[in-house]
């Protein structure tokens, strides 16, 4: 799968922000709202908050996780004008990658190019 079929307009949010401490819940919060569930999304915000893993640096966060909850793969584009903070770093730009488990070769194919990017 190319990267370029994946982004669409709706999955590009320019202006997103949250509480300091509630980063990764708006962040899933505002995944949950624009992916196609299998499962109730209670359960699945409660699934996915512990476990999307990320590559951070230069402001820029890559957000991935393989999951049971989605039916299709989704790839969104976030800003955040003010910068939040996760781990301790400030990111302005966070890329979120969510595929589904059967999807896997193609997940992680689509991540290396997403960090590849960041070269």
């Amino acid at each position: 799968m190319l990267v370029h079929k994946l982004f669409s307009p709706e999955n590009i949010e320019l202006n997103f922000a949250s509480p300091p401490d509630e980063v990764l819940k708006a962040l899933v919060s505002l995944v949950r709202s624009r992916v196609q569930l299998s499962m109730d999304p209670r359960i699945f915000e409660e699934e996915e908050l512990h476990l999307l893993h990320g590559y951070l640096g230069e402001g820029l966060a890559i957000l991935h996780n393989l999951s049971e909850a989605v039916a299709q793969p989704l790839l969104m584009l976030v800003r955040s004008p003010e910068g939040v903070r996760l781990d301790g770093q400030t990111c302005q730009v966070l890329v979120v990658l969510i595929s589904t488990l059967k999807e896997s070769c193609s997940h992680f194919q689509l991540l290396a190019k997403l960090t590849a990017l960041r070269s």
